[in-house]
């Protein structure tokens, strides 16, 4: 798990974790779940929530979907000026830690407020 606070973030309340089958359940009968139409991939990998649903779809724009894509098994939470970004259930070996490192960086920079939706 990598946890960020910072003054540069500006975040909706959001959780995003991988779909699983009762998410899928979930959303039949009306539970939140953000999906974006012109993100297929994105939204059947992830399972969206927030409570001020424009301002996190601002948030996950073109850049950050496309990026995200490729990254199953992650989970994020935010809120205001903190960040979670971490993967359930999974132990990073000591040789994949950097590499996670990488990722979870990456996604603080797409995140941050002075990377404005575009």
């Amino acid at each position: 798990m990598i946890y960020f606070e910072s003054a540069d973030l500006q975040l909706p309340q959001f959780a995003m974790r991988p779909e699983n089958l009762f998410h899928k359940l979930g959303s039949l009968v009306g539970f939140q779940d953000i999906d974006f139409k012109s993100h297929p991939a994105f939204s059947s990998t992830f399972h969206l929530q927030g409570e001020d649903e424009p301002s996190v779809r601002q948030l996950f724009r073109e850049e950050v979907l496309k990026h995200l894509e490729g990254q199953a098994g992650i989970c994020m939470e935010g809120k205001q000026r903190q960040l979670v970004y971490y993967r359930t259930s999974t132990r990073i070996a000591p040789e994949q830690a950097r590499h996670f490192m990488e990722e979870g960086f990456n996604v603080f920079s797409l995140m941050r407020s002075e990377n404005p939706p575009v």
